[in-house]
């Protein structure tokens, strides 16, 4: 469900960073380094376990420099491609925070699959393309922040495109398994879902109707898969 970092390039070097004017269909949100999404969230949206998961494609001349966040919420997760170049989830405190990553980036130019999971145990386990790259415990903080962030992180922004950010009030994944081809659909275990289908306009809309947020600095880009 996402589309080539070229072409997302080329639609931001287009429209000067404006959203465009079209609605519907199936859209994906393309960041580049400077743009974000703010969604205000409460403590009841943590529980007592849960799942993020998002649909990414980075861009390859990504610069080095920074953090490459996809989704954060201050106090509870990081889902991000750290500066030197590794897959993670954890802590929000990534120099001195608890967390599980992976050697290999995400800035490749190809789709993929991020998900991390965290239990009532504080077992935080990360899979990328479905594989189970590996987990960490960690003793979940009782301060939480009241912002998710995705594609962006203090000073340091996502370059590339983010689509289908699921935020889920269960483990939904334990083992290694297929991601699907197919968006998401709202269940009884579905906390907050944005499809980026809205395609145009600042604010992010959640298919529960319980968060929605803004966009600033971004670019609607219709969604081409997420097969290489």
């Amino acid at each position: 469900m996402l589309i080539s970092p070229l072409l997302a390039t080329a639609l931001l070097a287009c429209n000067g960073g404006q959203l465009p004017t079209g609605t519907g269909g199936d859209y994906a949100l393309a960041f580049d380094g400077d743009g974000c999404a703010q969604v205000p969230v409460d403590a009841a949206a943590r529980g007592d376990a849960l799942t993020i998961e998002a649909e990414v494609r980075g861009a390859v001349d990504a610069s080095p420099v920074g953090h490459k966040p996809v989704v954060v919420w201050q106090s509870v997760f990081a889902l991000v491609e750290t500066s030197d170049e590794r897959t993670w989830f954890g802590e929000d405190d990534i120099e001195e925070g608890d967390g599980v990553f992976d050697v290999q980036g995400i800035l490749d130019g190809k789709g993929h699959h991020l998900a991390g999971t965290w239990d009532a145990d504080g077992k935080m386990r990360l899979f990328v393309d479905g594989e189970l790259i590996g987990f960490q415990t960690v003793t979940p903080g009782s301060t939480l922040g009241d912002t998710i962030e995705i594609g962006c992180w203090g000073e340091d922004g996502f370059e590339g495109t983010i689509d289908e950010v699921r935020l889920s009030s269960v483990v939904r994944y334990e083992e290694a398994f297929e991601p699907s081809d197919e968006p998401h659909e709202v269940d009884a275990d579905t906390t907050a879902l944005w499809h980026m289908d809205e395609g145009a306009g600042d604010e992010l809309v959640d298919a529960t109707g319980s968060y929605n947020g803004n966009v600033f600095d971004v670019t609607w880009v219709e969604s081409g898969g997420s097969e290489e």
